[in-house]
């Protein structure tokens, strides 16, 4: 870019070239001046030099002298830190982060899984934790991907003797913003770790500073807090944890979470304890998108487009018939049982179907028969052409033509249809046909759908399913997880649809019904308003999520937080945890998933071993080609040679 401004492909007209040339020269060292020479190194790397060889002043003149330095500016291979990390590390660097936090670096932000108050507790920093709490933007209760806090990173450190790391403790709990009883993703407190440490005297500290929740949260190992230093230290005197007096924040925030996690025991119990307590104010609350009215009765569209469901209405109509009708001699009500028991059975198969280990042969059901109706409704027109043929041939047929004790079912149009569609199957009873009535057209006419519809289309279809089922088969992984996801995706769009989806279509065709535009423009409205407020919608503005797989498989999104910087990527949380409502991103892809795709991704440009065969093959027949023309040049030219010899003998 220097050397654009430097050189410029044309000058403005009237001016000459050179003193346009050394204008540009003249503006540039000026900028030079600021920045630096042409033959400066990286910015980044002087700074980070500067932190390391501890030269506050050229620290200070780098973050002065050059705008375009990002404090936060994360460096790759084969430091992988930041300077406020780095910083964190040494107690001597105290200087540096508050440089750092003058140019308005963030105290926050999450590199590498912490963030730099992670950092410091891992040092058992207190200086550097100091420093940090300069800034009113520091987080005393940030969790990085674990869900671990400043106070669990500490508390893993711990050492049998007093050390650094007892004294950060001491300094944290002394922030009156400090939460203890924050949770890990693995339901560790601050004080499991302390007492896993073995570290009785910080146990004890710990106790007398700070109200511990040792009750709550159960470990992998199945144990509490208080079971734990029970094991630990027998004899300590644990206080009984007292907590606060839930708030109506907590109480909404508590039966959203229900919600989300489908758990309708708690949520039912939960709500109607809220509503007895204050009912209307309990209706009127919502999560920033719907109410639990709204979640409840969301995308009735989705319902009535389901099948399933018209099969559900029809089997409880039936049903209904059934129970109250008295009269038990009535043959209506014997058709009806017949159809409430097969519509039952059919429900049953498909609420069994659901399941994972079944989903595969459900979907060999449906896909087949799916394809068998779509197959016959072309051809569906010759079978019925072939029955109205035959109905035409025998419908005159009398008793002795047919037989004393066969029946004609060619005596009119639905019965033929229905003996044709028999016959499909193989079952012709050809003994019943009477082809005396006309000997000739009729034995031609059975002939040709023997041919035609008997042999020919039920092969067809015999391959059709064969083949849909084999395919099946060889997909029986995929089908599973999709009718997983379809189940999901069901019950989600049932609770998170939107409620006047069914209507606004309506709007295009009857724009006389001013009723329906205003449903339409009012729901718009509370859209736009829930949004500013809403938890979850921006967690896919772009539709896309972002895995790591030299990360753990970390899965990050694309939010405004996900920005590019110097070919770095920065990643700012997504998810809240449970403890404090701070977002993090802690969701992971399953590594066999990711092995996988990887594998995918590495046999998409091999070839099979029958194509590598083949290529090589081609190549060593190209070779031979090559060898045999070498072969005849050589032969023509001893032969040449042997003729010029026998001609100078001669």
């Amino acid at each position: 870019m220097v050397f654009a401004k430097l050189y410029p492909s044309s000058t403005s007209l009237g001016q000459p070239q050179w003193l346009a040339e050394g204008t540009k020269m003249s503006t540039e060292l000026q900028d030079l001046q600021k920045g630096g020479s042409l033959c400066d190194t990286d910015p980044y790397e002087e700074l980070l030099n500067a932190l390391k060889k501890r030269n506050l002043q050229l620290f200070h003149e780098l973050l002065n002298r050059n705008d375009l330095v990002e404090p936060d500016h994360w460096y790759g291979d084969p430091d992988f830190t930041t300077c406020m990390d780095l910083a964190c590390k040494n107690e001597d660097c105290v200087p540096f982060i508050e440089a750092l936090l003058k140019h308005n670096a963030n105290p926050n932000l999450v590199n590498h899984k912490r963030a730099p108050i992670h950092v410091a507790a891992e040092a058992g920093n207190t200086p550097a934790f100091l420093a940090l709490l300069a800034s009113n933007k520091l987080d005393v209760n940030k969790v990085n991907d674990l869900g671990d806090t400043a106070f669990h990173t500490a508390a893993k450190k711990l050492k049998a003797q007093r050390g650094n790391h007892d004294r950060f403790i001491e300094t944290l709990l002394s922030k009156s913003d400090i939460n203890v009883n924050i949770a890990s993703r693995k339901n560790y407190t601050g004080l499991h770790w302390a007492a896993k440490r073995g570290c009785r005297d910080t146990v004890e500290n710990l106790l007398k500073l700070r109200e511990h929740d040792v009750d709550s949260y159960r470990t992998a190992d199945g144990k509490t807090a208080r079971e734990t230093l029970e094991e630990k230290f027998p004899g300590l005197e644990i206080p009984q944890y007292q907590p606060k007096e839930t708030t109506v924040y907590d109480s909404k925030t508590r039966l959203f979470g229900y919600l989300y996690k489908r758990n309708s025991d708690k949520f039912i119990t939960d709500l109607q304890k809220a509503l007895e307590s204050n009912r209307d104010e309990v209706i009127l609350w919502h999560d920033g998108s719907y109410t639990f009215l709204q979640y409840a009765c969301d995308k009735a569209k989705r319902y009535v487009r389901s099948p399933e469901n018209y099969l559900e209405i029809i089997m409880l109509v039936v049903v209904g018939i059934i129970i109250f009708k008295d009269e038990e001699r009535d043959t209506i009500r014997q058709h009806i049982s017949a159809i409430a028991i097969l519509l039952s059975w059919a429900e049953l198969v498909l609420l069994i179907g659901r399941h994972p280990l079944l989903s595969t042969n459900i979907e060999m059901l449906k896909r087949v028969s799916w394809n068998f109706l779509k197959f016959l409704a072309w051809y569906s027109i010759l079978i019925v052409a072939f029955a109205l043929s035959f109905y035409t041939l025998f419908r005159g047929c009398q008793s002795s033509d047919c037989g004393d004790d066969d029946e004609n079912f060619f005596l009119n149009p639905g019965m033929s249809v229905l003996k044709t569609v028999v016959m499909l199957t193989g079952e012709f009873d050809a003994s019943s046909i009477p082809f005396l009535s006309f000997p000739i057209t009729s034995q031609l006419m059975f002939v040709l759908f023997v041919f035609l519809i008997a042999i020919v289309l039920f092969n067809l279809l015999n391959g059709l399913a064969v083949s849909d089922t084999q395919a099946i088969k060889d997909d029986a992984e995929i089908v599973g997880y999709v009718s997983r996801v379809q189940l999901i995706y069901y019950f989600e769009t049932i609770l998170l649809g939107n409620p006047l989806a069914c209507v606004s279509p309506l709007t295009r065709y009857c724009c006389c019904l001013p009723f329906l535009k205003c449903l339409s423009l009012k729901a718009g409205l509370f859209r736009s308003i829930f949004l500013k407020v809403c938890l979850f919608p921006y967690i896919l503005p772009g539709k896309k999520i972002y895995v790591l797989p030299n990360q753990d498989c970390r899965v990050v999104t694309d939010q405004p937080g996900l920005r590019k910087k110097h070919k770095n990527y920065f990643y700012e949380s997504n998810h809240r945890h449970r403890g404090t409502g701070e977002y993090n991103t802690i969701c992971f892809l399953d590594q066999e998933i990711s092995k996988e795709a990887c594998n995918i991704l590495a046999n998409r440009g091999k070839k099979s071993e029958v194509d590598q065969l083949k290529l090589i093959i081609e190549n060593l027949t190209q070779k031979l080609d090559t060898y045999e023309q070498r072969f005849d040049s050589i032969d023509k030219a001893l032969r040449d040679l042997l003729q010029i010899k026998h001609l100078r003998s001669s």
